[in-house]
């Protein structure tokens, strides 16, 4: 069976050359996965003066960081009111504000080390392939901008080309 090549993996320069884990290693902090997540920890990290350490079984990036096709969308699983739901009045409406802050973080490394990566940010559309997937996302945009998101429900006629 060939393994699964992400549009990143094919086109993106070659990263370092790791070697495999071998013996004992010691950090404050264990992180697993090298993807987008798990590298923007280990920096934060390093920054504030803390031992980590990257774990990773295949190569950095080469999961769901490399499988994404490069969106960096402020969104997870669930909407704003399920994640206020779920994690409570204190902690849910905190989870909210950084999921709706992701993307500035993320654009803003890019910036502060001059990350060769082609970013740009020009806007989301998530299209609805069905009545009931319109409705979702009618009520996704509702709350989102009940919380102060620019987000508009695109009507046919208004997409772009």
């Amino acid at each position: 069976m060939t393994a699964m090549r992400s549009l990143w993996s094919a086109t993106a320069a070659p990263g370092p050359s790791f070697q495999q884990l071998a013996g004992d290693v010691r950090a404050e902090v264990a992180i697993i996965g090298a993807g987008y997540t798990g590298l923007a920890a280990a920096l934060y990290l390093g920054c504030a003066g803390r031992d980590a350490v990257v774990l990773e079984a295949v190569e950095v990036g080469d999961r769901a960081s490399g499988l994404n096709g490069g969106q960096v969308i402020p969104g997870v699983k669930h909407d704003p009111d399920a994640l206020e739901e779920i994690f409570g009045p204190v902690a849910g409406p905190r989870l909210v504000d950084t999921v709706a802050s992701g993307p500035d973080v993320v654009f803003e490394l890019i910036r502060k080390y001059e990350i060769a990566c082609a970013a740009t940010r020009t806007g989301w559309i998530q299209p609805a392939t069905s009545g009931a997937a319109l409705e979702a996302i009618a009520a996704r945009v509702e709350q989102w901008r009940r919380r102060g998101a620019d987000v508009e429900l695109l009507s046919a006629p208004r997409q772009p080309d």
